[in-house]
């Protein structure tokens, strides 16, 4: 019977020594002081529909906090790609929702508009793949 050896190996952990002083030390600010900035309000050009929308100093505090761009589209069409629009699949007759950003995306690319729910899709992409295979 074979027996396997299994190596171990051992690590030393040094600590470092640490100095003291005698003397207190004072505390070090640790971000330094910026100056205020002073934001003007940006106006930009949505680059869906070409109006003109101003971006308030408030929101681009809040951009660069949290370390997004600036937005490109104005507040109606962000708005709009939130919105969610409601289907009836032709195959099983249940209720599906798209959000506005999938269809002006299939209206962007040319394609039209689905008509079955996510599920029938699928069923009818994999007949579609095995009849391929069939043949």
């Amino acid at each position: 019977m074979a027996t396997k050896k299994k190596a171990t190996k051992v690590e030393e952990v040094v600590e470092p020594k640490m100095e003291f002083e005698d003397d207190p030390v004072e505390a070090v600010d640790p971000a330094p002081v910026q100056a205020t900035e002073v934001l003007k309000p940006i106006t930009l050009t949505c680059v869906e529909c070409g109006q003109e929308f101003i971006i308030s100093p408030a929101e681009q505090k809040f951009f660069a906090k949290m370390g997004y761009e600036l937005p490109k589209r104005c507040i109606d069409c962000r708005d709009s790609n939130k919105k969610e629009t409601t289907f009836t699949c032709v195959d099983c007759g249940a209720e599906f929702t798209m959000k506005g950003s999938e269809l002006s995306f299939y209206k962007k690319c040319g394609f039209e508009v689905p008509k079955r729910c996510p599920s029938c899709r699928n069923f009818k992409k994999i007949r579609n793949e095995r009849s391929k295979e069939a043949e």
